[in-house]
């Protein structure tokens, strides 16, 4: 009945590391990946809201990461803004389901409830994290993940940026009339 939730990022404050801490219920553990501004304040958080014996600091992975994707069951992206979010599209590729904050632009990946959930505050945060305790629900939701990762390839993106540039190339040609 325990959960493993997997945050990889730097930027810890612009990733939204601190509404994702007091996110953390019973039976739910956080490894957090990477080496954020601040950790301080994010450790006396994790004091604060009583987690310490459920949150681990992994500080900068230099290898490899995949294990700790392999050690999860979700991976938690609740950035107050972001570009893209590559961490997203790594948990899908992996099998795992995402929890996106809407503002992030890995969002688009996301379609609420079928390969992930969108969930940007303190309070979505924890429902989604208590939804995503059921094995069903996270397996149905992972194998939707990976179909979308497996979308969006390098060779497909590549392809699809070819097709636009040739279409905007095309259609600049005739305008110049």
């Amino acid at each position: 009945g325990g959960l493993t939730v997997l945050f990889v990022g730097s930027e810890f404050r612009r990733k939204g590391l601190g509404v994702l801490i007091p996110a953390i219920g019973e039976k739910i553990k956080l490894i957090v990946v990477g080496r954020g501004e601040y950790l301080k304040h994010y450790r006396k958080l994790v004091t604060e809201c009583g987690v310490e014996d459920r949150v681990e600091f992994t500080g900068h992975i230099k290898d490899d990461v995949r294990q700790y994707y392999a050690a999860a069951d979700v991976v938690v992206l609740p950035s107050l803004r972001e570009a893209f979010g590559m961490t997203v599209l790594e948990g899908m590729a992996c099998g795992l389901p995402v929890v996106v904050s809407p503002v992030a632009g890995a969002a688009g990946l996301v379609r609420d409830g079928k390969n992930g959930l969108l969930a940007g505050t303190v309070d979505e945060l924890k429902t989604a994290l208590e939804y995503l305790r059921d094995d069903a629900v996270r397996r149905k939701m992972g194998e939707e993940a990976r179909k979308t990762a497996e979308s969006c390839s390098w060779d497909r993106i590549t392809g699809d940026y070819e097709d636009l540039f040739t279409e905007l190339v095309s259609s600049r040609g005739t305008h110049r009339q």
